[in-house]
């Protein structure tokens, strides 16, 4: 919220096949909850999602095939997670790259809840989003994540309720504001989620990994 940046010092917690999850040493966090939301990003949501919308970048711009996932503080109160594509290019060009295959949820939320799940699998889709179309529009890659957490069966929270709430906002734009985002997020993934309906998976798919962007990949 505050766009600055800053260090954090952490520790890893848990190892899977494909993942390292590191947490805040400033973190309180519940170790067997930890355990079970690696688990299931192993064997649930990193399958599912690549099924569907294809590999991540691997091995990476580290040479590691494991995903780097870290619980921290101070990344926002509004902030549940992220994926920033400067973590995957080297630091002598983005100063502040964690030169990782990498995103961050915040550590303030708990671990149990089925919107945590929810968060793993919206941030993995943007990563994987990110190495087939490096500049796609963002309420087309916003919709697609939030189909993410569809296909994982997990819910969107009120995005789509708040969606039609606010009927008229326009599909293919996004705010720069934040706080206003919410039924923009609902508005996408209704489109992408009617899309899949419409037009069955390979349709999709095509669509996650058209080079152009917006309603011209649409078209």
């Amino acid at each position: 919220e505050t766009n600055q940046h800053f260090r954090v010092a952490a520790t890893l917690q848990y190892i899977t096949e494909h993942t390292y999850f590191w947490v805040d040493d400033s973190s309180y966090f519940d170790a067997p909850a930890l355990e079970k939301l690696a688990l299931a990003f192993e064997e649930k949501i990193y399958p599912t999602n690549r099924a569907f919308f294809g590999s991540e970048w691997t091995p990476g711009i580290d040479n590691d095939p494991h995903l780097y996932i870290l619980l921290a503080q101070g990344i926002g109160s509004r902030v549940v997670g992220y994926f920033s594509s400067n973590d995957s290019v080297h630091p002598t060009i983005r100063e502040y790259s964690n030169a990782h295959e990498l995103f961050l949820i915040n550590s303030d939320q708990s671990l149990e809840a089925e919107y945590t799940y929810g968060v793993l699998a919206h941030e993995f889709q943007h990563m994987i989003h990110w190495y087939h179309d490096r500049n796609e529009s963002t309420w087309l890659n916003e919709g697609f994540s939030e189909l993410a957490v569809f296909l994982n069966g997990y819910g969107v929270g009120s995005k789509d309720y708040r969606y039609t709430m606010e009927p008229d906002i326009q599909l293919n734009d996004w705010p720069n504001d934040s706080n206003i985002a919410t039924p923009h997020y609902g508005a996408a993934f209704l489109f992408v989620t009617y899309f899949l309906d419409r037009f069955g998976e390979e349709a999709t798919q095509a669509l996650v990994g058209h080079p152009d962007n917006s309603m011209r990949s649409v078209d």
